[in-house]
């Protein structure tokens, strides 16, 4: 169970735990009840959906054997699905590639209840954005963070983004 999980960590000298993406509002509310640690989420950015070991540009035949120097890693590049959503997808030099969810989440809305819940963090993955991109979303998450702290009205979600599994859970 996810509360065995954080005994565990904390018995191994955590002080805290970042929740992962795929937890539903009514699973965070349980586990943050009886959590022994504060805990944390990412409320803003791109899910990292997969890690491959293998490089998505080798698989697409336009790998040029120089990792180093390679010309496409330097480029925003993306998988499509079948239903033609487009996933981001970053390649180290070792020629590992991070693909990423195709929507951003906003759990922007959802602050108040995760406080409420007890989640003492929150975070913005801003590895897929520029810095004006940066910018933006750790100052939304601040916003979000004050608004709740002051019993204000909760932020709007942003438009083509997502609450993640927040309020869908994985079936």
């Amino acid at each position: 169970s996810y509360i065995a999980c954080l005994h565990a960590l904390v018995g191994a000298g955590a002080r805290g735990a970042w929740l992962s993406s795929e937890l539903s509002l009514p699973e965070i509310q349980t586990l943050a009840k009886d959590s022994p640690v504060p805990l944390g989420i990412m409320a803003i950015g791109r899910v990292r959906a997969m890690t491959s070991e293998h490089c998505v540009l080798q698989v697409a035949n336009r790998c040029v054997d120089d990792c180093e120097r390679c010309a496409l890693r330097q480029r925003r590049l993306f998988l499509q699905n079948g239903v033609g959503d487009r996933l981001p997808v970053c390649t180290d030099t070792h020629g590992r590639s991070r693909i990423y969810a195709a929507q951003e989440t906003d759990a922007a809305p959802e602050i108040p209840q995760l406080i409420e819940a007890g989640v003492r963090w929150f975070g913005a993955d801003c590895t897929l954005m520029s810095a004006n991109e940066t910018k933006r979303a750790v100052e939304r998450l601040v916003a979000a963070v004050n608004a709740a702290q002051e019993a204000r009205r909760s932020l709007e979600r942003r438009a083509g983004t997502t609450p993640g599994h927040l309020l869908e859970p994985i079936a």
